[in-house]
């Protein structure tokens, strides 16, 4: 089997600084959700695999918000994968944006469903 050669990382000091900030704030962002999945209990199945960081905001539409502690959340692989299949749900439950979408509310709507889904089993 012939086998793709995978293309060198960046020796572009800006570029590799700016991936390092991208981690960083991945990081930041699983220790302020307490390293859970925020989506636990939000969407649907259990959790499984990894922690990973979820932007909100893709950074394919706004890569200045990549290293943006804000618009990233903690789920896990599982339910990312979920987010990227299911846009439009997600959007409503504040896990997936567009370019145009204020992150306060997006965070606002992730908030607002956790509470409610809490008040569910009362």
């Amino acid at each position: 089997m012939k086998r793709t050669r995978l293309r060198p990382r960046s020796v572009d000091p800006r570029k590799v600084e700016r991936e390092e900030r991208i981690v960083e704030a991945g990081e930041a962002a699983k220790a302020r959700d307490r390293y859970r999945c925020t989506a636990e209990g939000i969407l649907p199945g259990p959790c499984g695999g990894p922690l990973d960081p979820q932007h909100v905001i893709p950074r394919s539409v706004r890569p200045d918000l990549a290293d943006d502690v804000d618009n990233i959340v903690a789920v896990c692989r599982r339910h990312h994968d979920h987010i990227d299949a299911h846009n439009a749900v997600a959007r409503e439950l504040g896990y997936h944006g567009h370019s145009t979408d204020d992150l306060e509310e997006l965070r606002r709507r992730r908030l607002a469903v956790r509470e409610a889904r809490r008040g569910w089993g009362n």
